[in-house]
């Protein structure tokens, strides 16, 4: 297993739609046993419902920022809900590599048809339902956003009552850090201590409304590039299904021959039935898998 570290950018963590590790990095001899094939299956499984139930804390924490009404409440706040986020982002990297794994597992030309079939529809199955977590995760992280944006608009008519709709839009949208503190110093000119207070939380929660739309994007590519690897993957899926099908239509007309032959004394009944014997049986397996 390769290096697992996540990316970071700027020392934080960063979602990897493209991630692949030397678990991704496997040979056509590569042959994984079943055994492996569903431990990576349960980490899956269970590194989903890990990132669900942080994401339930990461929305508590959520309310409680937007509702906090001191510096000191804030920042203690922020500090958790940083630290939440990044496990989720680590989280969503392993499942995405993992998941690049359990796909080529399921794609392995030893496996028999029926195997693949039913290697990748179990991941096809967990790659859904990671897309839906990633789907839910970043709705929430739109609402937190704009609930941020409304409250950060608010402060800032506090401070500047006179201000028209497009002023406001302006300062909230600022994504260049230079800019929007500039506009910020401006607005600070000759106002009261108090109003300066408003506007640095202003500019503290305007830092979480950009962090929190970097993240929407990540989001957005990660689940774009989920869903197209799920439409894929049922095309695989359908044409392995189709050609085991084909196969097994071909098996069945050959015993119904053989029978013919057999009843019909064409043939020696002997090493013949055991060869038809032994057709049957593979029939029996090929539907059993």
């Amino acid at each position: 297993m390769g290096n697992s570290k996540p990316k970071k950018r700027n020392g934080e963590e960063i979602y990897d739609p493209e991630k692949t590790h030397s678990a991704v990095d496997i040979s056509e001899k590569t042959q994984t046993s079943d055994a492996k094939f569903f431990e990576i299956n349960d980490r899956i499984k269970q590194n989903i419902s890990d990132a669900e139930s942080l994401s339930r804390d990461i929305s508590t924490l959520n309310e409680k920022i937007l509702n906090s009404i001191n510096d000191k409440a804030y920042k203690d706040i922020s500090r958790e809900l940083d630290g939440q986020n990044n496990e989720v982002k680590s989280l969503i990297n392993q499942i995405n590599s993992d998941l690049k794994r359990f796909k080529m597992a399921g794609e392995e030309i030893w496996l028999s048809k029926p195997q693949q079939v039913a290697r990748l529809g179990r991941h096809q199955s967990l790659a859904k339902t990671f897309s839906v977590f990633i789907q839910h995760y970043q709705d929430q992280k739109r609402q937190f956003s704009e609930k941020n944006r409304q409250r950060l608009a608010r402060q800032y008519l506090i401070v500047n009552p006179n201000a028209t709709e497009e002023e406001v839009e302006q300062v909230i949208s600022e994504s260049n850090p230079q800019v929007f503190s500039s506009l910020i110093l401006d607005s600070s000119k000759q106002k009261t201590k108090k109003a300066r207070q408003v506007l640095n939380e202003v500019e503290q929660r305007h830092n979480d409304i950009i962090k929190t739309e970097k993240a929407i994007t990540e989001l957005s590519e990660l689940f774009i590039q989920i869903s197209s690897m799920i439409n894929q993957q049922q095309g695989a899926i359908d044409s392995i299904e189709s050609a085991v099908e084909e196969a097994n239509v071909h098996i069945e007309v050959g015993a119904v021959e053989v029978d013919k032959a057999i009843v019909c004394g064409d043939i020696d009944s002997g090493p013949v039935f055991q060869g038809h014997q032994e057709v049957v049986n593979f029939l029996g397996d090929n539907k059993n898998e």
